[in-house]
């Protein structure tokens, strides 16, 4: 299946939409069920979502499929942009949809998954500081938009982190950049809260957000085997970018190895942002899928024999099936 995409037609857009449908299957047709988190971390943007959209159902689902696909569709186009595979081709954004559908959370509407749009805008902002001598306005945007995630997922904020540890990767980084990039920081929670306030619901605005932050300091890791089984694929995907981190940079360009260096970055920023999450949520891994998706096709890209990676891939696909239907596995077995 993987070789239909490994092709750059833009057609093949309508098909990894098929390839979108197959991975959330049984939660677009209402298979799998998921009780909705006491607190989902949302910030006050994703909080002006209606209910019925926000609670796991099928609008949910099929929503945030949409949703994946388009962003599959970013990640591509991300990837031919700077020639991170030395051919164009499909499978990053193939790779990504694979991680963004990895546990049972991700198969629907999050605030993570949301905010998650806002990393190949980054990514690409990243990327257009090299060898430019004016970058003003990108490095405003640069602070500007991990705000504005923060503000549909509050732990989307510690994302600037890694645009801060990337800058140094593309250009250097001036006290006056720096400021810039503050500044934008600053600007969309003065706007958010004038326009709360305007409303008389300034308190709201900083009691949802400050809630999204505070909730997750009193984080615990599960001890039942349950919580990481159900994640099968999840953990795999995790142990597989770590492993393989010396075999990314391997016979790679210097432009394609500053890339393998951002993605790094953002991919710790995603474990570390997981202990400011308000609960143990498979969702909050949406930050992670862009990393991932990158890593899985640059590496796959490496095997000469492309049968190995579609055994892979179908092992892969298993693993997800299985971990969707783990809750139902188990009460058979028991």
């Amino acid at each position: 299946m993987l070789s239909l995409f490994r092709q750059n037609q833009s057609a093949l857009a309508l098909l990894l939409a098929g390839y979108v449908i197959v991975l959330r299957l049984p939660a677009l047709l209402g298979w799998i069920h998921l009780e909705a988190p006491v607190s989902d971390g949302g910030g006050v943007l994703y909080a002006l979502l209606p209910e019925w959209l926000r609670m796991p159902g099928l609008w949910s689902a099929w929503v945030s499929a949409l949703l994946v696909w388009a962003q599959a569709v970013a990640v591509n186009q991300v990837a031919d942009r700077n020639r991170l595979l030395h051919d164009r081709n499909w499978l990053p954004g193939v790779f990504y949809v694979l991680a963004a559908s990895c546990t049972a959370d991700l198969q629907y509407l999050s605030p993570a998954l949301v905010a998650a749009s806002l990393t190949p805008v980054l990514f690409q902002l990243l990327t257009l500081l090299y060898n430019k001598k004016e970058v003003s306005g990108r490095m405003f945007d640069l602070g500007f938009w991990p705000a504005v995630g923060s503000l549909l997922y509050p732990s989307y904020f510690w994302i600037v982190l890694a645009v801060i540890f990337s800058i140094p990767i593309w250009r250097s980084f001036t006290l006056r950049e720096r400021i810039l990039l503050t500044f934008g920081m600053i600007v969309p929670y003065f706007l958010g809260f004038t326009a709360f306030f305007w409303f008389d619901m300034g308190r709201w605005f900083w009691d949802v957000q400050l809630a999204g932050w505070r909730a997750g300091w009193g984080f615990s890791i599960p001890t039942a085997a349950g919580h990481f089984t159900s994640k099968m694929l999840l953990v795999t995907l995790l142990i597989f970018a770590v492993v393989n981190i010396p075999a990314f940079y391997r016979k790679k360009l210097i432009q394609v190895q500053k890339l393998i260096s951002t993605l790094l970055w953002f991919f710790l920023l995603a474990l570390l942002t997981f202990m400011a999450s308000p609960a143990w949520v498979g969702a909050h891994w949406a930050l992670a899928a862009f990393p991932l998706g990158n890593f899985l096709a640059v590496r796959m890209q490496d095997f000469r024999n492309f049968a190995v990676v579609e055994l892979a891939h179908a092992f892969m696909v298993l693993l997800l099936y299985a971990s969707l239907f783990f809750p139902y596995i188990q009460m058979l077995i028991s």
